[in-house]
């Protein structure tokens, strides 16, 4: 028994080793995703803000895919860019036909 339980204790010691330092740390505020040359995070914060966002430091839980959409087109045509590379937005991932939003964006871009 005693044998086991070195076991285990060498096992979990060993397997915590594994875990990065940030693994449980939360992801970076929303506006942070946003990126436009020449503006200051409080001016993303005051775009999120003005395109509907409730707070600019977390996403809407309650927003349909939808509303993303229509929140995130507001901020591309604010001149704005997903600093994820080379993301397009909602709008341009799978099942955007379902999305009345994507599909008025779609017709224009």
């Amino acid at each position: 028994m005693k044998n086991i339980n070195l076991f285990l204790i060498i096992v979990c010691i060993s397997l915590s080793a594994c875990i990065p330092k940030n693994a449980f740390q939360p992801g970076p505020p929303a506006f942070k995703g946003w990126v436009k040359a020449d503006t200051s995070e409080e001016e993303v914060k005051q775009e999120m803000l003005n395109c509907g966002h409730q707070n600019p430091y977390t996403p809407d839980k309650s927003d349909t895919m939808n509303d993303r959409a229509i929140k995130e087109i507001c901020m591309f045509n604010k001149g704005f860019k997903r600093n994820e590379g080379n993301f397009k937005g909602i709008c341009y991932g799978l099942n955007w036909q379902d999305k009345p939003a994507c599909v008025e964006y779609r017709k224009s871009h």
